[in-house]
């Protein structure tokens, strides 16, 4: 019987080691337009409008635009005599406000448009995160309240609300009251999140990968033939 040789690593087994370690690049996170809206408290103003970007001061572009820079320009959303703005169903005012985000992504924040000085405007709120729309099992982001006096007239000026950092397809707006008990509704103006694309490993990374379980494959080989 052959006795049995130390084989050292192979450069390519060492490389696909350091690669487990290495710290995936961080994106500056972009301000995010959900691809779609829906809602169980029907809607006397269309749920689209909440996403569409009508009525902003300023206009950004999705995943590309960084959110805190457009943020900090203080873009305001007008109401239009509705025509900008989402609205329950008249009586409804509490229930879910589902968005699809149009993807996996990793989200850290939400901007939102209120409406300025009105009661039927959204007060308290859970905010959820899931992977499917069913929202099985989804992580709860927190409870937050929503300022109604942000803005001047008819434009409302955003409120930030941040959580720890989530990957996330669908956030739901879980809305437990209005401003008011008796409000006609309830309704806000716009909403939109920070986010960042969901890290994928490079094409040269997944190529270290291959030579790196090539390379294990080929020691171990030679390893059995010593014996």
């Amino acid at each position: 019987m052959k006795r049995a040789s130390v084989i050292p690593l192979s450069i390519r087994s060492i490389a696909l080691a350091t690669l487990v370690f290495l710290p995936l690049a961080a994106n500056a996170a972009a301000i995010l337009q959900p691809l779609s809206a829906s809602t169980n408290m029907g809607e006397f103003f269309l749920g689209n409008r909440a996403i569409n970007k009508s009525g902003l001061s300023r206009t950004y572009t999705s995943l590309v635009t960084d959110f805190d820079a457009f943020i900090a320009t203080n873009p305001t959303a007008a109401h239009g005599n509705g025509a900008n703005i989402w609205g329950s169903t008249l009586g409804v005012r509490a229930g879910n406000f589902d968005l699809n985000l149009g993807g996996t992504f990793l989200v850290s924040g939400m901007a939102f448009w209120n409406l300025v000085g009105d009661v039927s405007s959204v007060r308290q709120f859970n905010l959820l995160a899931d992977s499917d729309a069913s929202f099985g099992n989804p992580v709860n982001l927190g409870l937050f309240t929503a300022s109604n006096v942000l803005g001047i007239g008819a434009s409302t000026s955003a409120q930030v609300f941040t959580f720890p950092q989530t990957t996330a397809a669908f956030i739901r707006i879980q809305i437990l009251n209005t401003w008011s008990p008796t409000s006609d509704h309830t309704a806000f103006n716009e909403v939109a999140f920070k986010a960042t694309p969901v890290p994928v490993p490079e094409p040269t990374a997944i190529c270290l990968l291959g030579l790196g379980a090539l390379g294990l494959a080929s020691r171990r080989r030679r390893q059995r033939e010593f014996f």
